[in-house]
């Protein structure tokens, strides 16, 4: 959340495919991002890229596959850390993304 003016930055998402099979995590970062530059996350000791697949109004969607591995990760953590770079910003820009709530999320989507 900005703390200029208390509005989400950033936001995270995990979903199945349609087959219900891959889960995904999307993050949902700010309109001006520098796609080159690319966006990558990390928690705990996992390191993972993420493509950054559209840009809509609400902003740019860059997501990844959710291995075993990293959905562990995200099981153990309080924060997936999330850095991309904007195109008028020299330095990239790293944030907490607060992960209270995984579990129950996870458990909803098993029951669809």
């Amino acid at each position: 959340m900005s703390r200029e003016t208390r509005l989400p930055v950033a936001a995270l998402a995990l979903a199945r495919n349609n087959e219900g099979h891959e889960l995904r995590l999307a993050a949902v970062l700010p309109l001006g991002l520098d796609i080159p530059a690319g966006v990558s996350g990390k928690v705990g000791s996992v390191l993972l890229p993420l493509t950054v697949q559209t840009c809509v109004r609400r902003g740019c969607i860059a997501s990844t596959t959710v291995d075993d591995t990293l959905l562990e990760a995200l099981r153990g953590a309080d924060a997936f850390m999330v850095t991309f770079k904007m195109r008028i910003v020299a330095d990239p820009t790293t944030i907490p993304v607060s992960l209270k709530g995984l579990d129950e999320g996870l458990k909803a989507l098993e029951t669809r």
